[in-house]
Parts: structure tokens; sequence; C-alpha cells
């Protein structure tokens, strides 16, 4: 991974945001109702993801592996982080020596219309979750299943993660 400067600007995009869902990496598995939409995402070694920006927030859960995150600082994103991304917000991402994995989960407006997913995705944010959390390796889990339970348990695993930084950071 490189660690030069921790502060880095990532360069501006010309092409247009990537839409509700969309992501980067090899997708195994996609869930989407009306309004979240999930996807696991496996990437290769070394793989780069150029400087982009998605059109809704999203949270990115790295279940295996790690990436440099490059925004407006540098941050290395190991198995067990999340990273908030919002809406618009122009990052690249740089995988080292072994294959990841990450759970994506994007919001539509329905859910950044609460306030409490609003004031908690509003800015680009890394939490370490910790990659033994129950709700991290649940997530994962019903990423792979493959039962007709699975897109259920799979949101609702996504809804779990989703409030657990919350409530540690107070």
């Amino acid at each position: 991974m490189i660690s030069a400067n921790p502060v880095f600007s990532a360069p501006r995009v010309a092409a247009a945001p990537l839409a509700l869902g969309q992501n980067y990496g090899d997708m195994t598995r996609t869930v989407a109702t009306s309004d979240l939409v999930i996807n696991a995402a496996n990437h290769a070694p070394w793989m780069v993801v150029p400087a982009h920006e998605h059109a809704n927030t999203y949270l990115c859960v790295v279940v295996k592996g790690a990436f440099e995150s490059r925004a407006q600082r540098r941050d290395e994103c190991r198995a067990g982080s999340a990273i908030a991304y919002p809406a618009g917000h122009v990052h690249e991402n740089r995988f080292g020596r072994q294959s990841s994995r990450c759970v994506n989960i994007h919001f539509g407006p329905m859910w950044t219309e609460e306030r409490w997913v609003r004031d908690w995705l509003r800015y680009y944010r890394y939490v370490g979750v910790g990659a033994a959390a129950p709700s991290l390796r649940r997530l994962d889990r019903e990423t792979q299943a493959d039962d007709s339970a699975a897109p259920l348990a799979m949101a609702s695993a996504a809804i779990d993660l989703l409030a657990a930084p919350p409530r540690e950071v107070g």
C-alpha cells in the first residue's frame, strides 16, 4: 500500500456519476429493493479503481483484504472497515497484494431522508467495525447464501451493520 502524504486531493472526474448500486470490481451478488441496493464485489490484487463518484450515498464494508481510499485524505481500509461515501464524493481506490471483497450498501432518497441515516452518512467517514464483528460476519455470510430467504437476510444484515458504528460512537 502507498502511505505517503496523508493529505490527498482526488482528481476531478469528467465522467457521469455511477448510478444507484453501481461499483467497480467483479460483482458476485446483488440484492435490490426500491431504495436499497446491496452488492458484493471481489477485487483482484493490485487493482486500481480510477477517480469516480456515485450519484447516491453508500457504505463500503471491507470483509476481506484491504485497499487504500484516496479522497480528501488517504485511509488504509482493512477487513473490518466501513467507509461512508456521500453522494458526489470523488474518490479512488488502490488494492493491495491480496484479493479483496467488499460489500456495498447503497441508499436511495427514502433512506437518506431519515435523519439518523442522513446525519451518519453526510460526510466521508472511515470507521473500524472490526473483522470479527458479528454484524460484519453476518453480512458477509448472507451475501454468499443462496436460499430463498437470502435477499431478506442480506438486507437485514446490512441494516444491522449500518446501526453498529453510530451506537459505538455514541
